[in-house]
């Protein structure tokens, strides 16, 4: 009878801990996308896909489909890359399945083993991501322009 109780003891004391840690999770977010796909082991890339309306994207580890999200992003988040010609220009790409079947491109990132990602930015539910900086953390703005202009002074400042 004691061997029960605290075998009923300990299962409950386990269940309990492994629901706080489960609640205290966080949802994946695009500030913390690197840190998420650098915790895959990979030896070439590592990829984040969301295609046509972003209701699921696919985590490709060196090109297999290793994870699915669901919802991790919808169909408003847009894509962009900064030309120092013509600023912030919006990304408009296309994927080719196995079968060859075109596919519109949501949101995709791409890390590469040596840290390095892809260098883009997105606009996201009234905040812009900027994923440029080498192995640091996403930096977020208040909109696509303030992300501009910190390009912009980045620039500038290089020159001097």
């Amino acid at each position: 009878m004691i061997v029960v109780l605290i075998i009923g003891i300990v299962y409950t004391l386990v269940i309990v801990n492994f629901k706080t840690k489960e609640s205290d999770e966080k949802p994946l977010s695009l500030e913390k996308l690197k840190s998420y796909l650098q915790h895959f082991h990979f030896k070439s890339q590592v990829r984040l896909l969301c295609l046509d309306e972003c209701n699921e994207c696919e985590v490709i580890v060196d090109g297999n489909e290793t994870a699915r999200l669901k919802h991790f992003v919808d169909k408003s988040i847009e894509m962009y890359r900064y030309d120092p010609l013509r600023g912030m220009v919006l990304l408009d790409e296309s994927y080719y399945d196995k079968e060859q079947e075109r596919h519109h491109v949501c949101f995709s990132y791409t890390m590469y083993k040596n840290g390095v990602g892809d260098q883009i930015a997105a606009v996201y539910k009234n905040q812009a991501y900027d994923f440029t900086p080498y192995l640091e953390t996403v930096k977020v703005y208040e909109s696509i322009n303030e992300l501009q202009s910190a390009k912009e002074e980045k620039i500038e400042e290089l020159k001097r």
